[in-house]
């Protein structure tokens, strides 16, 4: 429980305390604790007992929602426990939505916990379920392992009885050999062909009884070499058992990971080997299931703080140039010429147009990264879209860059989904713009080669660098050389997820100094136009 003590030296915490439900009793038990009260953050006095609903802790189990309590003065749910501190941080430990206990830390300063304490907290909560979870699976399993330690063992003195015994014992323990769920097997000790396998042992390898008794493990493919089935059996000789080995077999081409345990049995005055099985196939692939959504959470954690980094920089240039002009404006209203005004309107104007279309984006991929962006097609004039998107590039751009389109007059109505074709369109002449010298002219063609529809835009800016390319896909990275040209990053990543999401790709081609070719292609489904409507 190094947690309390991490918490309190890396955040500045006075304490920290973690909770576990007793579900059984419905309270919220202290199990660890550092600061005044528990100086060695193991040893716990006189541990509190709160029931769920009883002060912030036992709120915030019910509400299973983290909370910041600024000001403990203000809030009648505040329980004293060592002395009085006047602000408190609560955050639940869940695991799929359960309740496990609460992470709660006090502060004897109001106001001083905040919301990246709160975002570090819920980050070290998901990893106390996680660890919660897995440390209770752990248990349960060794329990279930100790049980059939116990299981094998008690067999095992059954079989080492005399020869009466077994006799009269022989069909009862065959029915329970066979019908157990347990993978079980009895081979001979001299040889180690199988004298015997239940119904689990042959379900689990996916083999029929004539193909196992009678032969070894290795000629059925359990071992792989004989070398290791005789290394097995002198370790079996030296100790008298095996416990708990995981090896791997496999089942119709498919690899399954197994634990093994083993004892030393006579049957008929021949020593044998009794094996007991289990499949912890599924266990394994949970364990790496677990790795893999760690990894995940660490990527999105680095993926917001890049987003709040690069959005923060990239609203700070556009608020800054509003700010600034139209403090000018309100100061010097009156004294300026009128082409001084339009000029502080139309700065002010292309700031705001811009961190719409940031803003616009922000939510285009946030949607995105939680799979909520979806395709859905509906008939589209896409010459008509194509014009109206480099209008509004034009009209926002007021930097000399002449934007020229090239599409057939006569263009079929098609199936597309507007407003991700209009993301993708807005990025690209977006980008296409910004990145081009002044004066010089940005390409945009709309054009058919069936069966595919193609959006191309073509600039003679700056170009992209060789050691670019393979990241131009990845949100928030910009080129080496944008220099300081504003940009977040999320353009290309915005394009390429649309265009997937249309059913097409996208691909690039660009040379430094010459400029920058983006092309999408997505399939060409005709749509039949609406029936006109008549007036009489």
């Amino acid at each position: 429980m190094g947690i309390t003590r991490g918490c309190i030296s890396v955040l500045g915490f006075e304490d920290c305390v973690i909770y576990l439900l007793d579900e059984e009793r419905g309270v919220l038990v202290q199990r660890a604790a550092f600061g005044p009260k528990n100086p060695k953050d193991r040893e716990i006095f006189a541990p509190l007992e709160i029931k769920l609903g009883q002060g912030i802790v036992g709120s915030v189990a019910l509400s299973k929602t983290p909370e910041i309590v600024p000001d403990t003065r203000q809030d009648p749910r505040y329980l004293l426990d060592d002395c009085p501190r006047l602000s408190e941080i609560t955050v639940p430990i869940l695991a799929e939505g359960r309740l496990l206990g609460i992470i709660d830390s006090e502060h004897s300063t109001a106001g001083f916990f905040n919301e990246e304490h709160l975002a570090i907290l819920t980050s070290i909560a998901s990893l106390c379920a996680n660890k919660l979870v897995r440390a209770r699976a752990e248990l349960q399993l060794r329990a279930l392992n100790e049980d059939l330690e116990r299981r094998i063992e008690a067999r095992t003195a059954e079989l080492r009885a005399s020869n009466q015994q077994l006799r009269e014992s022989e069909e009862k323990f065959g029915k329970a050999f066979r019908a157990s769920p347990i993978i079980l097997s009895i081979a001979k000790l001299a040889n180690g062909e199988f004298v015997e396998v239940n119904e689990t042992f042959l379900e689990a390898l996916g083999l029929e009884r004539k193909d196992v008794i009678g032969k070894t493990a290795q000629q059925i493919g359990i071992w792989r070499d004989a070398e290791s089935r005789d290394a097995f059996t002198r370790e079996l000789l030296a100790k008298g058992h095996i416990r708990n080995r995981e090896f791997v077999v496999h089942r119709q081409g498919k690899p399954r990971q197994l634990t093994l345990s083993a004892e030393l049995i006579e049957i008929g005055n021949e020593p044998c080997i009794v094996s007991v099985s289990a499949d912890i196939t599924e266990r394994h692939e949970a364990e790496r299931e677990l790795l893999k959504t760690l990894a995940r959470e660490r990527e999105l954690s680095q993926l917001k703080s890049r987003f709040v980094a690069t959005i923060s920089h990239e609203f700070r240039t556009p608020l800054g140039v509003i700010l600034s002009s139209a403090d000018i404006l309100d100061r010097y209203w009156h004294r300026l010429q009128e082409a001084a005004r339009r000029e502080h309107l139309g700065s002010i104007r292309e700031s705001a147009i811009e961190m719409a279309r940031q803003m616009e984006n922000v939510l285009v991929f946030g949607r995105s990264e939680a799979n909520r962006l979806e395709f859905t097609p509906s008939p589209l004039r896409l010459r008509e879209l194509c014009l109206k998107v480099v209008e509004q590039i034009s009209t926002a751009s007021e930097t000399g860059r002449v934007i020229e389109i090239r599409t057939p007059s006569e263009f079929p109505i098609l199936m597309g989904d507007e407003a991700l074709l209009s993301h993708i369109l807005t990025n690209l002449l977006s980008n296409a713009v910004k990145y081009s010298p002044s004066g010089s002219k940005v390409e945009c063609e709309c054009r058919i080669e069936e069966p595919s529809v193609i959006l191309a835009v073509r600039d003679r800016g700056m170009g992209i660098p060789d050691q670019d390319k393979e990241n131009l896909f990845s949100p928030f990275y910009r080129g080496s050389n944008v220099g300081r040209v504003p940009g977040t990053g999320m353009g290309l990543a915005i394009v390429k997820r649309c265009a997937e999401l249309h059913g097409g790709e996208i691909s690039v081609w660009s040379k430094q100094g010459e400029g920058t070719l983006v092309s999408v292609r997505f399939p060409f489904i005709p749509a039949t136009a609406p029936e006109p409507i008549i007036s009489f």
